[in-house]
């Protein structure tokens, strides 16, 4: 069949599914019927190369180079999604959380305490990078110390308890206090 020209020949093509092609890809070759096909491994952020499948289907198989092409045959790239790591760390480097997002996830973040003794959270030392997570990452909290102590002088009336306050708020009201025969003024 081969001297007389006669010997079937099928077409192959490649779908890569939003990836980069690697060396030696091309998007459509020919091969004889029974014959083999050299195959790429092609690229894509964020992800890892599962295998050329003969569709998109979970009763598609996987095809190689020693599979033989009995057919027209579109192939198809399947992709992993890379998994990376996001670790939080409290004020004292104690792991708080841990999350295992797929690459470019948005995470969100663990609670942790509002203050460590006069000492107020005030966020991550990465969070804008948590809105799309693209490596691994320890992630650690950050607290202000700045803190001042506000004393509530009542002449003898009722008790205000004293108020922390971080550098820069402003301390809520508190309850007027009250005094026999008095009228609190302000």
């Amino acid at each position: 069949a081969l001297a007389s020209g006669t010997l079937t020949r099928y077409t192959v093509t490649f779908d890569l599914r939003g990836g980069t092609a690697g060396a030696g890809f091309v998007a459509s070759t020919t091969v004889f019927a029974g014959g083999t096909v050299a195959l790429s491994i092609p690229s894509k952020t964020g992800f890892v190369f599962a295998g050329w499948y003969t569709g998109d289907t979970v009763n598609d198989g996987i095809f190689t180079t020693t599979d033989k092409v009995t057919g027209n045959l579109a192939l198809v790239a399947r992709w992993n999604p890379v998994k990376v790591t996001v670790t939080f760390k409290d004020y004292y480097g104690d792991t708080v959380d841990v999350q295992t997002v797929n690459y470019g996830a948005k995470v969100t973040p663990p609670a942790v305490p509002s203050t460590i003794g006069t000492m107020k959270f005030t966020g991550w030392d990465k969070a804008i990078e948590l809105n799309a997570v693209k490596d691994d990452l320890v992630v650690s909290a950050i607290y202000v110390a700045g803190t001042y102590i506000v004393y509530f002088e009542t002449d003898s009336a009722s008790e205000i308890a004293d108020v922390c306050v971080y550098d820069g708020e402003i301390p809520s009201k508190p309850n007027n206090p009250t005094k026999e025969g008095y009228t609190f003024d302000g």
